[in-house]
């Protein structure tokens, strides 16, 4: 069935594609072609047209090879993409724990050098109390030691 097209000077003509696409083959084989058949005492037998149905069928297994090979490979690729996400997501689970660890050893550690350094400074202090104490004490027993060797002279 060719369309009819009235067209104006300046506007294209449409006309049907020249090979069959998809479509028009598969609405082909929606229907095959019967054609009657007479045979023995009378009766009349419809038989499927052999030209070219065998054709269209190796046609069609084709296509649906084709449509199964190409959803077998979308599912294959959509698995792999689950399990690529699925690593990374376990991935950065471990990163995440390996991280909140890190960060309670950090936070320890500060703790540790803050307690060490007030340590460190009352330390500083006691040495320094204990350092006058025993100028102190050295200055009394100097001078002790002065008088009691004056006192010997004499």
């Amino acid at each position: 069935m060719t369309p009819v097209v009235v067209a104006a000077a300046d506007t294209e003509v449409l006309t049907p594609p020249k090979t069959p696409t998809l479509l028009t083959t598969v609405a082909m084989m929606a229907v095959p072609a019967r054609i009657p058949i007479r045979g023995g005492y009378g009766q009349t037998d419809t038989r499927q047209q052999s030209q070219g149905y065998n054709s269209e069928e190796e046609d069609v297994e084709a296509v649906k090879s084709s449509i199964k090979f190409t959803k077998d490979q979308s599912v294959r690729s959509t698995r792999n993409a689950l399990n690529a996400a699925q690593s990374a997501e376990e991935s950065g689970m471990r990163i995440l724990n390996n991280l909140s660890t890190q960060g309670r050893r950090l936070r320890n550690t500060e703790k540790t050098l803050d307690v060490a350094s007030r340590q460190n400074r009352v330390a500083e202090d006691k040495a320094r109390e204990l350092k006058n104490l025993n100028r102190s004490m050295l200055i009394v027993i100097f001078q002790k030691v002065v008088a009691t060797s004056k006192v010997q002279k004499f």
